[in-house]
């Protein structure tokens, strides 16, 4: 895959933000590389010499959705608080698929089944569930010195965050509202990591 472009190849990062507005208004069939070179006002020919055509176009995306989430993650000040830092992390996931709802169906919702990261984009990726696991694993270690796999609790977690908010991102809201049901599904979650963690202490 080709490089992302650096921030003066203004042409580069055109394109790339010309595929993010066709894929958040008009949805994965519609990024073709004659509609990215149009909604970016250059020529088909500059999408190939980027970014090798329409895979690089959706890898450059993964790469920088994810390294979005990775940033957003990692803002969230480490306190002496480990619940509520790992709530806060929960609240900057949230935050980042409603605000990039394009960037997340391309790296959490299978926006293109058939797109195989390459190589930087599954270390980015990874690097960002790692940085939610080191959150998961302070509060194992405060509940608990022993016991908890954190990789795999930070799995879990990781699994209800992005259920709920995909929901949210689909319409599906409950009688409660988004907000309630992400909340009461986030301190379910810790609870149950909690009396996990005492249950074996």
């Amino acid at each position: 895959m080709s490089p992302p472009p650096t921030p003066d190849d203004h042409v580069g990062v055109s394109l790339l933000r010309a595929a993010s507005d066709i894929l958040a208004t008009d949805g994965p069939t519609a990024l073709t590389v004659r509609n990215i070179s149009q909604r970016a006002g250059v020529s088909t020919i500059n999408v190939y010499s980027r970014y090798g055509g329409k895979d690089g176009i959706v890898d450059a995306l993964y790469v920088e959705g994810y390294e979005e989430l990775s940033h957003a993650i990692e803002a969230v000040p480490q306190t002496d608080d480990p619940e509520a830092d790992l709530r806060a992390c929960a609240d900057a996931y949230r935050r980042f698929a409603l605000e990039h709802p394009a960037h997340y169906s391309v790296c959490l919702e299978a926006a293109y089944p058939n797109h195989k990261p390459s190589e930087k984009a599954q270390s980015i990726a990874s690097g960002a569930f790692d940085r939610l696991a080191l959150r998961v694993a302070r509060c194992v270690e405060r509940w608990s010195p022993v016991s908890v796999d954190t990789i795999v609790a930070a799995t879990v977690i990781w699994a209800g965050l992005h259920g709920v908010v995909s929901l949210e991102l689909q319409g599906v809201a409950s009688s409660v509202g988004a907000n309630t049901t992400f909340d009461a599904m986030l301190s379910s979650m810790i609870d149950g990591l909690r009396a996990r963690t005492s249950h074996n202490d």
